[in-house]
Formats: C-alpha cells, sequence, structure tokens
C-alpha cells in the first residue's frame, strides 16, 4: 500500500502516517482511500477535518506533534510512541519496531532545513559477531515507502536512508550525517524524528 503526495503540497507527514496506519492494520486500503466520504463524526471524518486545517497544500509540512494530533483521532485505537534519542538510537528502535512486524514514520531534513516524512518498512545490514550467539544485525539502510516517489514495482520499497557504511561509520560528515536515495544521486540529510503507531489490543 503507497499513497503518493502531490507534486506542489507539504503533505509528506500525513500521507506517511495514513500508510503506516494501513501496513500496521488499523485502518483498510478501502477505508483510506475513501476517507474524505466520511461523517463528520467518525474517526476518519474528524480526521479529514484535521486535515483540512492544515489548508489545502498542508504548506508549512507537519512535525511530529501534527501527526500525533491527527493520530488521537482513533482514540484508544493506537498510540503513537516518539522514538526520540540521536540518530544512531533512532534507527535502532526503527529496526526493534520493524523487527516486531510495525511499520514506522520517519523525518529527515535535507540542507536549508527542508524536512521529510517516510514510512520505515524493513531495514538491511551487515552481521555482527556471525556465528556467536551475540550474533546480531546492524543496520546499514533503512528502507522505505517514500510518499514523494512512485509506487515500487519490483520491492516493497521505493527509497532508502543509508545510515552507515560497512564499518559502521558515517556515510558523511557534518550536520547531515545519512543519504536519502529514491531516484538518481543521494541527497545528504539526518533523521531528526522517528515516530512508532502500535495498535492497541
Amino acid at each position: 500500500m503507497h499513497f503518493r503526495q502531490g507534486d506542489l503540497d507539504g503533505a509528506c507527514g500525513p500521507y506517511s502516517l495514513v500508510m503506516a496506519l494501513v501496513a500496521n492494520g488499523i485502518i483498510d486500503l478501502a477505508e483510506a482511500s475513501y476517507m474524505s466520504l466520511s461523517d463528520g463524526r467518525t474517526r476518519f471524518g474528524k480526521f479529514n477535518s484535521r486535515l483540512l486545517s492544515f489548508g489545502g497544500l498542508i504548506g508549512d509540512g507537519t512535525d511530529r506533534y501534527d501527526l500525533s494530533w491527527l493520530s488521537a483521532c482513533f482514540g484508544n485505537e493506537i498510540s503513537v510512541e516518539p522514538l526520540n534519542g540521536n540518530t544512531r538510537t533512532m534507527v535502532e528502535k526503527l529496526v526493534c519496531a520493524v523487527k516486531v512486524g510495525r511499520a514506522s514514520i520517519v523525518g529527515v531534513d535535507w540542507v536549508g532545513g527542508e524536512g521529510h516524512w517516510l514510512l520505515v518498512v524493513g531495514y538491511q545490514g551487515k552481521l555482527v559477531r556471525a556465528g556467536t550467539p551475540e550474533e546480531t544485525i546492524e543496520c546499514t539502510h533503512l528502507l522505505c515507502l517514500d510518499p514523494m516517489v512512485e509506487a515500487p514495482k519490483v520491492s516493497l520499497w521505493n527509497s532508502v536512508i543509508e545510515v552507515q557504511d560497512e564499518v559502521g561509520s558515517l556515510v558523511n560528515q557534518g550536520p547531515l550525517p545519512s543519504n536519502h536515495w529514491c531516484v538518481g544521486e543521494p541527497t545528504k540529510c539526518k533523521i531528526t524524528n522517528a515516530l512508532s503507531i502500535i495498535k492497541r489490543k
């Protein structure tokens, strides 16, 4: 399930949130696709009303507080857990979420302070301490569904955030230590936010 934002809007956060709601089994694809037709008293109607309050193109984008506010329309069905910490800590928490089958949202900043939200659906990495009881996989790349680009045709993701190289070093020096790959050349970025959307039982 992939939803693509328009070329002129700043709605990557809400798009990523809706993809997370579908991926985590909180809503189904049909519900997400026709949310704007819902009665204003329902969770979907309230969600749509809150979306409209950002303005037609969500020109100023959204932050994690905005996404938490939108998520509140789903009441006791979900909880939104901020995955705080430095880049390495946030990546570790995102990987843990993937391991338990939970898609999460990651926010990145690019040069000039412009930000973007993506849905993390997987990861790849290197094997550490192979053959021992402490064997683990250390994440080098977060595999993402990016609402900014076309839906994937041959994989479950359409973009990648490169967080470290094979020897565990940052891929870039300076304030933008990661790379965002989607089409063509990588764009330097920094992971600034991560949110885990959890379905309550």
